[in-house]
């Protein structure tokens, strides 16, 4: 998983180094035309300040918020072709190109801040788990939630050994009572306050 993480963080950097230096002034009057259509100011409007692509965003620590739609440009990569041969000494020569790649940018008012995703696992009953990593002993370990067959929701919280409870449950009529009630304990336990969706039915 460590591995996984790093690659998205240099991918994310690669992509913020690209948009900063790679973006062509061919591009800004679709980017101040495409947002200005949108209803964002020309003033507010600053390529390699505050418009970048999704993966620069994320470098930057921030998301594109769900079902915004950014504008397309055409900016250019770096590619490494097949080696030249020095038929003199037979030594082979490094050899890149650029070509065009079409992207999407976003504008900073269609970002938030990053908030990473604790959902470690679905089970078939629809219930999610939420998982925080290594909390301190006596904190909060994980939060799973799920709705009975009633309708009704229930919730369990689970503490990493220590000074705390090992785990309590309770179930609740109403989603956002039961919701609040799991803030309530996760402030008292300085619990990191990420999102926890609804959950679905079961479906057996």
């Amino acid at each position: 998983m460590t591995e996984a993480r790093r690659s998205v963080s240099e991918t994310a950097v690669e992509a913020l180094d690209r948009a900063r230096t790679g973006q062509t002034l061919t591009n800004y009057p679709a980017i101040f035309g495409g947002f200005m259509a949108k209803g964002i100011p020309e003033a507010d409007i600053k390529p390699r300040e505050n418009v970048f692509t999704f993966q620069a965003w994320k470098a930057l620590g921030r998301s594109v918020k769900r079902g915004e739609h950014g504008v397309r440009v055409v900016t250019f990569i770096t590619c490494t072709g097949k080696p030249d041969i020095d038929q003199a000494t037979g030594e082979e020569k490094a050899r890149s190109y650029r070509r065009p790649w079409t992207t999407t940018v976003f504008h900073i008012s269609q970002t938030e801040e990053h908030r990473p995703d604790y959902r470690t696992s679905k089970s078939p009953d629809g219930s999610v788990t939420y998982r925080v990593e290594d909390p301190p002993e006596g904190h909060i370990a994980a939060v799973t939630v799920g709705k009975n067959r009633d309708g009704s929701y229930w919730a369990v919280i689970e503490f990493r050994s220590g000074v705390g409870p090992g785990a309590m449950r309770w179930d609740c009529p109403h989603w956002p009572q039961l919701l609040a009630d799991i803030n309530r304990k996760r402030m008292e336990y300085h619990c990191p306050l990420f999102d926890i969706e609804e959950p679905a039915a079961a479906h057996w």
